[in-house]
């Protein structure tokens, strides 16, 4: 019989938890919905950016993998954008030909570094 107890003990007190999340959500509605940017305090804006992480809650974070391949991939980019740009200026020494060279580049090494990062990560994953 005590088993039954506890277990129903237990429901109730799940159930007044989830009780007090959605009274906790229905007032952050209420207070995101009346607040107003313009005038608020420093208090006010902290406790409506809570709201807003209460009832939208929060994304996952990146890996650390996944943000140094990230950042590796600007690099490339960047590294490539500035070798196509001096290249085709060193070529034709014309402005514009250097900067359909950079973009060339930046666009070339995003495809392939950033297809093949994406064609790695559908294999692992």
């Amino acid at each position: 019989m005590s088993t039954i107890a506890n277990a129903n003990a237990t429901i109730a007190q799940v159930n007044s938890q989830f009780a007090e999340d959605a009274a906790e959500r229905a007032a952050c509605y209420a207070q995101m919905h009346g607040y107003q940017h313009d005038t608020a305090s420093v208090d006010a804006a902290r406790a409506y950016a809570a709201c807003v992480r209460l009832v939208y809650g929060t994304s996952r974070a990146l890996p650390q993998g996944a943000l140094v391949a990230l950042k590796l991939l600007v690099l490339a980019c960047i590294a490539s954008a500035a070798y196509g740009g001096w290249r085709l200026y060193r070529e034709d020494r014309e402005f514009p030909m250097a900067c359909l060279g950079a973009l060339l580049g930046f666009m070339i090494s995003a495809i392939l570094f950033g297809g093949g990062g994406l064609a790695v990560w559908f294999l692992v994953s």
